[in-house]
C-alpha cells in the first residue's frame, strides 16, 4: 500500500558512479536484520531494482528506521542505513 499511496518519491535511475554509490554500499553493509511478529506503522520505502529494470526487493521502515519489513515479512532493523536514507534524503521531503 506504501508503494501506491506515497505523498513524495525520490529515484535513483542508476546509482554505480553516483555520488551516492559508496555510502549507500557502506551503510548497506552495516545492517543487520532480525524477525519480529508484528508489522510496524511503516513509512519509508526503498526499492531496488536490477540492471535489466526488475525489481530485486523492498525495504520498508517506520519513522524510527528501527522496524520495518522486508518485502511483505517484518523485521527489527540495526545499522547505519536508515540514517544515511534520513541524512541524504529527508531534506527532499520537506
Amino acid at each position: 500500500m506504501l508503494e501506491e499511496g506515497f505523498y513524495y518519491k525520490i529515484a535513483i535511475s542508476d546509482i554505480r558512479g553516483d555520488a551516492y554509490e559508496n555510502s549507500l554500499v557502506e551503510a548497506a553493509k552495516s545492517m543487520a536484520v532480525q524477525p519480529r511478529t508484528e508489522t510496524a506503522d511503516l513509512r519509508w520505502g526503498v526499492i531496488f531494482y536490477g540492471v535489466d529494470d526488475g525489481r530485486v526487493g523492498a525495504l520498508y521502515f517506520d519513522k524510527t528506521g528501527s522496524s520495518g519489513a522486508v518485502g511483505d515479512a517484518p523485521v527489527s532493523f540495526r545499522g547505519d542505513f536508515f540514517n544515511w536514507l534520513d541524512d541524504n534524503f529527508s531534506h527532499c521531503l520537506h
